[in-house]
């Protein structure tokens, strides 16, 4: 027996000794991080958020795959807090705050040590993933998946009020406005609630017309705002005519299970074996089996949130977040009536989550990794070409996806002549008759109003290279007639400026 006890007393205090070293580690990583800035996604979002304030009005003048709910946030965050990168770092650690009180908030009947566990793991893990990371659309969606789920297991757990239902809908209401995807998790909720109210006997039909109402509101003030500015019919055309048929089927990353250990730190197996773990403690706790159930619907939803994405590393978030949570959680069974072969994996796998993080937590702060890109040296490159050789009036085309120039477009609040941002949608299925008005459309607005400059990026998405105007005749005959190439910047872009300035 005291050797049991001795053995308990360890294991406890080298948690909490681990806990503290790994909240320790993101407290100093959030201090090294102070000087993070938009970046990748962000930027191009904060770019359109900035064009809807100076009037633009999505979709109609501004080609765009997003869905309202980013723009939304972004408009917000630059009117509320403003526009800066300081601004969006702050944003991005108030999401984090927010992120982790709903971690303690739904972890806290299994402990407060549970808590701290959750909230220390998946701190230094969205800390150490670096800049690149920040503000990204699949981690503040965490804010209202989470939300929504602690709501649903009030309800769950006994809190039968509509209250819980209809913040749980609007919350998940205005995930999916940000990433249809979060319409899965939406179902699965759903049939819980049903199946619970089945089982209790409960108004199950009020219940779920509560919940799938207050889940449209959202989307549907959206649709009424993009209706009102005439927006909505380009969205539907932008949605039916062109995110489905063509830009779904591009895959950035094949699956691969090495990004799972290079962004997550844990194998797939690891990954297996923590839902398998979790799910084992719905038969050991009746106090919080709900809590326990929603955890392991939020690592298969997030498996599934990444494998139908463009399998991009920080669609990896969602299930980030709930995997350490199920982590957490499953220590609270470490002392309880659990066998020792589970107890043995809980331990061991809690202890490699944590090795994990304090390793790339430390090493981030004494070596900067590949990954934590903090510029793009070809945005630099562009804000110091066109800085003081612009008007107010001007306006600028870049042919670029990847390389920052939008970038570059907003550090300089220039707009430019089309509505298309980027040059993506001229380059692919070309044979296709709505990419072919795509770029027709194209053509006809800019020789009306011919920008100052065009930067032609030699990196793009999906075609890569300079010579990719030679699939679009049109447009290469028009700027080689009405532009002068006035700068190369090698592996960067080139950059052609307009003859007759007069015109401009």
């Amino acid at each position: 027996m005291r050797v049991q006890l001795q053995k308990s007393f360890f294991i406890d205090n080298l948690i909490v000794i681990l806990t503290f070293l790994t909240i320790l580690f993101a407290l100093v990583a959030i201090w090294f991080s102070r000087s993070w800035g938009l970046l990748w996604d962000a930027a191009i979002n904060h770019y359109v958020a900035w064009l809807i304030s100076e009037g633009k009005v999505p979709y109609r003048d501004i080609f765009d795959v997003q869905f309202p709910g980013t723009y939304i946030i972004h408009w917000l965050v630059i009117k509320c807090i403003g526009g800066s990168d300081i601004h969006w770092r702050l944003f991005d650690l108030g999401c984090l705050v927010f992120i982790n009180v709903l971690i303690m908030l739904y972890c806290r009947p299994f402990g407060w040590l549970t808590g701290w566990i959750g909230i220390a793991l998946f701190s230094a893990f969205h800390l150490y993933n670096g800049p690149l990371y920040i503000g990204q659309r699949d981690y503040v969606l965490l804010l209202l998946v989470l939300g929504a789920k602690y709501c649903i297991v009030r309800f769950l757990e006994g809190c039968r009020g509509s209250g819980f239902l209809a913040g749980a809908g609007l919350l998940l209401g205005f995930a999916v406005a940000i990433k249809p995807y979060c319409g899965l998790l939406f179902l699965l909720l759903l049939v819980i609630i049903l199946v619970s109210d089945m089982h209790t006997g409960s108004k199950w039909v009020k219940h779920s017309s509560i919940f799938i109402l207050f889940s449209t509101i959202i989307p549907m003030l959206f649709s009424i705002w993009l209706w009102k500015i005439n927006a909505l019919p380009y969205l539907i055309d932008i949605f039916y005519n062109y995110l489905v048929p063509f830009y779904s089927k591009f895959i950035f990353q094949p699956f691969r299970t090495d990004d799972l250990v290079n962004f997550l730190g844990v194998p797939l197996i690891e990954i297996i074996c923590i839902i398998i773990i979790t799910i084992w403690t719905l038969f050991l706790s009746r106090k919080n089996r709900f809590r326990i159930a929603l955890l392991v619907v939020g690592m298969i939803y997030g498996i599934l949130h990444f494998y139908f994405q463009t399998r991009n590393s920080y669609q990896l978030y969602p299930l980030a977040l709930f995997m350490f949570m199920g982590v957490a959680s499953c220590t609270s069974f470490i002392h309880g009536t659990a066998p020792r072969i589970i107890k043995f994996f809980i331990v061991l796998i809690l202890l490699h989550c944590y090795m994990i993080t304090i390793y790339r937590s430390s090493s981030s702060l004494v070596a900067t990794p590949l990954h934590h890109i903090t510029s793009f040296p070809c945005k630099e490159q562009l804000i110091n070409d066109l800085n003081g050789k612009i008007k107010q009036t001007d306006t600028v085309q870049v042919l670029d996806f990847v390389s920052g120039h939008i970038h570059a477009l907003y550090v300089l609040r220039c707009k430019q002549p089309t509505r298309f941002l980027f040059d993506a949608q001229f380059f692919h299925d070309i044979d296709s008759p709505y990419i072919q008005s795509l770029r027709k459309e194209y053509l006809q607005d800019i020789s009306i109003q011919p920008p100052t400059y065009i930067i032609l990026s030699i990196q793009s998405w999906p075609v890569n290279g300079y010579e990719r105007i030679e699939t679009f005749p049109l447009f290469r005959d028009w700027l080689y007639e009405n532009y002068t190439l006035v700068h190369e910047i090698k592996d960067c872009y080139r950059l052609y400026k307009y003859k007759n300035l007069s015109q401009g």
